[in-house]
């Protein structure tokens, strides 16, 4: 995870981004969270437009899929465990990122207010 000052291009104050690559069933995927945030101190809210981006590459083929707004994405990988059987393990959950800022905004007095299509 980093958290950033947003460029002048993002349109925000502040964005975090978490990034995750791992191999899933012979495909590389590649996955992206960007939480773009617009501070107003006059009103103590903190306005935010979330992004996702995921990409796959396989042998034969490539996929990308792109999302904004406040949903989120879990996914899954399997592993042996001690006793040698098979059991999913949770390794991607944007709630995790999203929940903490928004439980920081809300523990120092502000609103936090998701955005579809812009700040």
């Amino acid at each position: 995870m980093c958290g950033r000052p947003a460029g002048p291009a993002e349109k925000a104050d502040l964005v975090a981004d978490w990034r995750l690559s791992r191999r899933s069933f012979g495909e590389q995927v590649d996955q992206r969270l960007t939480i773009r945030m617009r501070l107003d101190p006059e009103r103590h809210e903190v306005r935010v437009l979330q992004e996702q981006r995921t990409s796959t590459k396989g042998r034969s083929s490539m996929s990308r899929e792109y999302g904004r707004g406040g949903g989120f994405s879990v996914a899954w990988t399997y592993e042996r465990g001690p006793d040698g059987r098979r059991r999913r393990v949770k390794t991607w959950d944007t709630r995790e990122l999203s929940n903490v800022l928004r439980q920081s905004v809300l523990d120092a007095g502000w609103s936090w207010r998701p955005r579809r299509f812009r700040l």
